[in-house]
């Protein structure tokens, strides 16, 4: 399934335009968000919604066609808050070192409202193992690589410039990807793992200034073969 029609297949079933529409839609994603963190995406239903929003369940499915719907409504809000709160802290920067930086300042919020939102977290799960989900998760990176470009753009080396909007596609969907692992570690590998993107590889791929390892302080897992 192509990123547009994956995206059409758990898009709300229509957009509220009048005040009073928007706002129950908001309480409608409200408490699926706290349900979610109370009990997870599994155990959540679209009654369950309905009970905690305080309204009728067919309500709920005139702007809601199923669970999966809100999901993804609720993935485009947590990225649409990551993606304004990345460009903040870029927009300032005007020398490659500012902007490797602010690649780690970034990263590293991201990184802790992960792991301090049970929402957040769920829903990302979730999004990894929905293919349609996973689909449109692609077409938010691609979007946000955008906005990194044009953030980064004058301040990247020109041989990177020419690629930009890829690399930053690239960048913007592996910080995400390497965050989910990261929470799966135990705090010492991921401060390892975390430092290794924010000063080697996302500034190596965005042609920025990177920072030389220091020695491992902390034992990481290592697979021996059998």
């Amino acid at each position: 399934m192509s990123e547009s029609s994956a995206r059409d297949a758990i898009a709300p079933r229509r957009q509220p335009e009048q005040r009073r529409s928007r706002q129950r839609v908001e309480s409608i994603l409200d408490a699926a968000a706290a349900l979610i963190a109370q009990s997870g995406v599994d155990a959540t239903s679209m009654s369950d919604v309905a009970d905690r929003a305080g309204i009728r369940l067919p309500s709920v499915y005139r702007y809601f066609p199923n669970k999966q719907a809100i999901l993804q409504t609720l993935l485009e809000r947590y990225s649409g808050i990551v993606r304004d709160e990345v460009v903040a802290v870029l927009a300032p920067v005007s020398t490659q070192d500012e902007a490797r930086a602010a690649v780690s300042t970034s990263m590293r919020a991201y990184w802790d409202l992960f792991r301090s939102d049970a929402t957040f977290a769920a829903v990302w799960t979730a999004a990894s193992g929905d293919p349609d989900m996973v689909a449109a998760d692609v077409t938010d990176s691609r979007a946000a690589g955008v906005q990194l470009a044009d953030v980064f753009r004058g301040v990247v080396p020109g041989p990177v410039s020419v690629d930009l909007n890829l690399l930053c596609f690239v960048a913007a969907h592996l910080a995400a990807t390497v965050v989910r692992l990261a929470v799966h570690l135990s705090d010492a590998e991921a401060g390892v793992v975390l430092d290794a993107m924010t000063d080697r590889v996302l500034p190596a791929l965005l042609g920025l200034p990177t920072i030389l390892p220091a020695e491992l302080s902390v034992d990481l897992p290592v697979a021996l073969p059998a």
